[in-house]
């Protein structure tokens, strides 16, 4: 029995210390962190965690289950995000701010995912259309907001600048004199 405890203990630490640990399933718990903040603008989904750090997560190798028992892997079963702006410390507002707001940096991501950390919980929120700018955050509970993460995924289309439409214009009239002159001289 000494020796099936020691085995197994042993098994246990070599996983853990190797890196052979598979990614850890995270639960949606029925959305109970979603319910612990508000964010302004409203986005297309959330899904809540609880029992977890906003910054430990591995949106695209973690488990995440739905409370119906569905599960995907990726963050909102997408599983190429880029992390490209944290606040592990808060430093722009209080570290125990209940309502506030913070600012996302312009990028061309055409989804991005915010990760919310308040006390023991945290909710990610996932904008479909993209978001920059400033988020408006107010949590329910006594914590306040902690920390938070945001990540992308995709590009967005880049629309054609002006400069663009001004070439075109000039070669399109460009185009036209020619055909008159031709047509001038015939």
């Amino acid at each position: 029995m000494k020796l099936l405890t020691t085995c197994v203990v042993a098994a246990a630490a070599f996983a853990v210390f190797s890196g052979f640990a598979e990614a850890a399933t995270l639960f949606e718990e029925d959305g109970t962190a979603c319910s612990t903040f508000d964010v302004t603008p409203e986005a297309d989904e959330c899904f809540g965690l609880s029992l977890g750090n906003a910054q430990n997560v591995d949106a695209n190798a973690d488990q995440f289950e739905y409370s119906g028992g569905t599960t995907v892997t990726g963050l909102f079963g997408i599983t190429n995000w880029t992390e490209f702006q944290s606040e592990p410390n808060f430093e722009d507002i209080q570290t125990d701010a209940k309502t506030g707001f913070f600012d996302i940096i312009a990028n061309s991501y055409a989804t991005v995912a915010v990760l919310l950390k308040s006390g023991n919980e945290f909710a990610a929120y996932k904008f479909d259309d993209g978001f920059s700018g400033r988020l408006d955050f107010a949590t329910a509970n006594d914590k306040g907001l902690s920390n938070y993460v945001v990540l992308g995924t995709g590009t967005s289309v880049v629309p054609l600048p002006a400069a663009g439409w001004l070439l075109l214009g000039g070669i399109g009239g460009m185009a036209a004199l020619k055909r008159r002159k031709k047509k001038a001289s015939s």
